[in-house]
């Protein structure tokens, strides 16, 4: 993103787009999609041209060049709020639909932010955007090395088969880290942690997702924090 920019694609993500704070530089639209009704610069293509641009494999026909905001280009810790209500800190999650996921889904249960290491997916990849469903607009995802990490002191909780049941835990303040979908945590980010935290459950699957163990530990904070 050396030009400080980056590309939202459909009729939803983009109106969405133009409903939020986000600083839009102009519109892409293919001669056979309807024309948005905006004041934002809109430039017509042919839908042969509209292909060439897209990065999906089905074009919806419509693009937003968007400005990248400044929480992204200087990321900011995460606020006294952010870790008393319970921060989700992301370490190398690289799935965009899982990263898609979790943002919608933090935004759902009322968090603000989200913490993640540098070498976590990209919000604004393209697949990320689609899969958030407009909620990359109106959420922060901080990148930080978590290993040089440096923020409000507050405990470090992961997640890990060999841990605690998560709904036996009581408090929400802290930093509650996700791992890798294939590798888990981190030995770097493990030597951070305080407690470990597993997701109880009565089936014989061999573990969850990032995004499905991502969402279950939100909900749980949520709840938590609404009981407090």
């Amino acid at each position: 993103m050396e030009h400080q920019q980056f590309t939202v694609e459909g009729t939803k993500s983009v109106l969405e787009l133009l409903d939020s704070d986000f600083e839009v530089e102009f519109i892409i639209c293919s001669e056979d999609h309807p024309e948005p009704s905006t004041s934002v610069p809109v430039h017509l293509v042919s839908t042969r041209d509209m292909k060439e641009l897209s990065a999906l494999t089905t074009p919806p026909g419509l693009m937003a060049v968007v400005k990248l905001p400044n929480w992204y280009l200087s990321p900011s810790a995460p606020s006294e709020a952010d870790v008393n209500k319970g921060i989700l800190v992301l370490d190398g999650v690289r799935d965009p639909g899982n990263l898609g996921t979790l943002i919608r889904t933090a935004e759902w249960f009322g968090f603000k932010r989200i913490l993640a290491d540098s070498d976590t997916v990209d919000c604004f990849n393209p697949k990320v955007v689609q899969a958030s469903m407009g909620s990359v607009f109106r959420m922060e995802v901080l990148y930080h090395s978590l290993e040089t990490f440096s923020g409000i002191e507050a405990p470090w909780y992961g997640l890990d088969l060999g841990g605690s049941s998560l709904f036996e835990q009581t408090t929400t303040r802290g930093y509650f880290v996700v791992g890798n979908e294939s590798h888990g945590l981190r030995s770097a980010v493990r030597e951070r942690i305080t407690e470990y935290l597993h997701i109880p459950g009565g089936g014989n699957a061999e573990s969850l997702n990032a995004a499905m163990s991502g969402a279950i530990l939100l909900s749980e904070l949520f709840r938590k924090g609404m009981t407090a």
